[in-house]
């Protein structure tokens, strides 16, 4: 239970993929002793209430993770933080995704005001269509 303890505390990954890699890693005779899923998700929610990332309230305050800062396969993901002024833009993308930017015959975007965290006026995002 201490190493499920330790991946809530030093990942981002989702319950399904803690949960699997804590059972398949448990030896043979633990395994059936172990709790059922649904008690090892409920633990995975206390670990992770108890630290919970704080929101910050100016942005300085705002700190990207380094494991946030790169996709699964290691590519730069923040591609942009630009402070102007008292204003801040985070720009998160891959040079995959701008080259098909650049090659979309048409790009969809959307400002929203709800989802963005206090401290951030809104989240932007540019969507194109992929596989055409």
């Amino acid at each position: 239970m201490e190493a499920l303890k330790t991946q809530v505390r030093d990942t981002a990954n989702a319950p399904c993929q803690i949960i699997q890699a804590c059972t398949t890693s448990a030896a043979a005779e633990i395994a059936p002793c172990l709790p059922s899923a649904n008690a090892l998700r409920c633990m995975i929610r206390r670990v992770r209430k108890c630290h919970q990332y704080v929101e910050p309230r100016t942005l300085a305050e705002v700190h990207v993770p380094e494991e946030l800062q790169r996709t699964l396969d290691g590519d730069l993901f923040l591609a942009k933080d630009a402070v102007v002024g008292e204003d801040r833009i985070l720009l998160f993308t891959t040079r995959t995704n701008v080259d098909k930017l650049a090659h979309a015959p048409v790009w969809i975007m959307d400002g929203t005001f709800k989802t963005a965290p206090m401290v951030f006026y809104q989240v932007y995002t540019i969507h194109a269509p992929v596989g055409l």
